[in-house]
């Protein structure tokens, strides 16, 4: 029962971390932040929070953050989804060199045209 009690305070202080680092500005932690509001890991599940994470981080470049936006306007996960939305966000982050956008980019060429 200690172990799991301790476990939390880790995880709690680790999110407070994040958040600290996301709101200062680390594209990392802004991303990190995201993740974990769309698994629900350390924070309730929030997919618009996710959304606004993700869009900060890729502002800076952050490349996962737009492929991730990239997959959440594919999914019609987000409010203003679209096919040209995913294809723009796949598109930056492939030419920030994450390859698996650049296959994803593809495909939905494919898919859409």
């Amino acid at each position: 029962m200690i172990d799991n009690i301790n476990l939390l305070s880790q995880r709690l202080e680790e999110s407070e971390k994040t958040k600290t680092s996301a709101e200062l500005g680390d594209k990392d932690a802004q991303l990190n932040l995201g993740l974990m509001y769309y698994q629900g890991d350390g924070v309730p599940v929030s997919i618009e929070q996710a959304q606004k994470w993700f869009m900060r981080a890729a502002e800076q470049g952050n490349a996962y953050a737009q492929y991730n936006l990239g997959w959440l306007m594919q999914k019609g996960e987000v409010e203003n989804a679209s096919p040209y939305a995913a294809r723009y966000y796949f598109e930056l982050a492939c030419k920030g060199g994450l390859e698996k956008a650049c296959f994803a980019l593809e495909k939905s060429h494919s898919e859409h045209f």
